[in-house]
């Protein structure tokens, strides 16, 4: 007893140390991979995106995509006016005239939506001013100041543009300019592989970007919603496994005393069943068929959807899109939405208008009112009294314009035309087909034979039957001839 005493208690001493030695390794190990995965977390906080990263995200995550391009058309699709700031003095119709006609020829609006959806994903966007002048292949002349005039407006891929500007003597690195430069930061654009790179006078570019901290680089949409839209991304892929999971029971197959080699043969089989196969086994095969409830991804979605729209800075409702019984709440920030819209038009975009307008015509004194991008009733009513009044001015007072022009303002803005305009009754135009009359046609006049023409008609009727009478003789003799 006192042998089998101590060597049991030997035994249980070793059995503890092991269980010990075996915590402790695994509170090690546990202790390394969250010390690694602290050290992932914040390599990945500080790791930059790639253009490429952004580009995936903005091409491939649904509601990011949705949500920038929508704020693009939410920003520029009413587009602007232009007002003097002088009291009494209006816009010269020429100059009204220029503006209207470079905005068609150019596609402005389009242009301003496609520089925000470049800034929001990138984090910076770039036009480039351009005019008639020749630039020889190589692009030499970039680098000069850009004469007046304006031809286009082009949207540059802000991944072509290299994010810092450099100096003169930076510059002649680039490329060996025979003129001197002169001492303005330049842009560089690389053209690709085996190309030059492009140097750009900056009054040839203008540069928009959200706002920074500090001397830091400015961030874009996609960076700030980055791993959020990355998460959803994920979740998207694995809300689609869940029907196909949790779509069909989970077969189950517990063998008493099983060995692995018929472990691995009925995992097997299990892999082979359908609703026309069985399985076939002793009492030691205990069948279980599982039916697994199904995640609700509601809630997950719900966590995803409010961090994009605080990332867009988009009211939730208006991203995802509005739904019964959740409009009351909406208002309140639907109108602070377009307050906002209103502050990034007239702090961001409107100086860079006035510098294009400048530009184009050589001088610009004039104001950029941006038009209402929501309205409601009681403003629409408003606008409306207002164009009236103008109208009013502009044809009854001042006599301006013709009644057919002035018809075709009121239906452009759709105003009824007011009674004391007094424009005379449009009489309604009725197509009537004009079909030409043709003159009757006349009556063939009958005329009577003379004497001699019935006497010559009898003759001729006379020969006819003696040619007749001669033919079928003759045809006779031939017959009997063959007989």
């Amino acid at each position: 007893m006192p042998i089998f005493s101590k060597n049991k208690t030997t035994l249980n001493q070793k059995t503890t140390q092991k269980q010990v030695n075996l915590s402790q390794a695994i509170n090690r190990g546990l202790q390394r991979a969250n010390a690694s995965y602290h050290e992932n977390m914040q390599q990945d906080q500080k790791k930059t995106l790639s253009n490429a990263d952004k580009q995936y995200i903005y091409e491939n995550e649904m509601l990011t995509h949705k949500g920038i391009r929508k704020k693009a058309f939410n920003l520029f699709r009413e587009w602007h006016t232009v007002d003097n700031p002088l009291d009494g003095k209006d816009v010269p119709p020429e100059t009204e005239k220029a503006i209207n006609n470079f905005r068609k020829q150019v596609n402005l609006p389009k242009k301003f939506m496609q520089d925000y959806i470049n800034k929001s994903v990138i984090g910076r966007g770039y036009f480039e001013l351009t005019t008639l002048e020749l630039i020889e292949e190589n692009g030499l002349g970039l680098e000069k100041p850009l004469p007046l005039g304006l031809s286009d407006v082009v949207n540059v891929d802000p991944r072509s543009i290299e994010p810092n500007t450099v100096k003169n003597e930076k510059a002649n690195d680039i490329n060996n300019f025979q003129t001197p430069l002169l001492d303005v930061d330049y842009y560089v654009q690389k053209q690709g592989r085996g190309k030059p790179k492009l140097l750009l006078h900056p009054s040839r570019i203008i540069e928009t970007h959200e706002f920074t901290l500090g001397d830091s680089n400015p961030v874009g949409v996609i960076d700030v919603a980055y791993r959020i839209a990355n998460s959803k991304m994920n979740a998207d892929w694995a809300f689609g496994e869940i029907p196909y999971r949790f779509g069909k029971p989970f077969l189950v197959c517990n063998i008493t005393g099983g060995t692995q080699d018929e472990i691995e043969e009925v995992f097997g089989a299990l892999g082979k069943l359908n609703p026309k196969t069985g399985f076939a086994g002793d009492d030691r095969y205990v069948f279980k068929i599982l039916n697994p409830q199904q995640i609700d991804p509601k809630e997950f979605a719900q966590y995803y959807y409010v961090n994009l729209a605080a990332a867009l800075e988009m009211p939730l409702l208006m991203l995802i899109g509005e739904t019964h019984g959740a409009v009351a709440g909406s208002v309140s920030d639907r109108a602070d939405y377009y307050k906002d819209l209103e502050c990034i038009q007239n702090i961001v975009y409107t100086p860079i208008i006035n510098r294009i307008y400048s530009q184009l015509l050589g001088s610009w004194d004039y104001d950029i009112k941006w038009n209402p991008i929501y309205v409601d009733e009681k403003s629409q009513a408003e606008i409306a009294k207002t164009w009236m009044e103008a109208f009013k001015i502009i044809y009854s007072d001042m006599g301006l314009v013709d009644d057919v022009t002035m018809r075709q303002m009121c239906r452009e803005k759709d105003i009824n035309i007011p009674e004391e305009f007094e424009l005379p009754v449009e009489e309604p135009v009725v197509d009537i087909p004009v079909y030409e009359i043709e003159p009757p046609v006349e009556k063939a006049k009958i005329r009577e034979p003379t004497m001699e023409e019935l006497a010559f008609a009898e003759k001729m009727r006379d020969i006819g039957e003696k040619e007749l009478v001669e033919q079928e003789k003759r045809l006779k003799q031939k017959h009997k001839g063959k007989k």
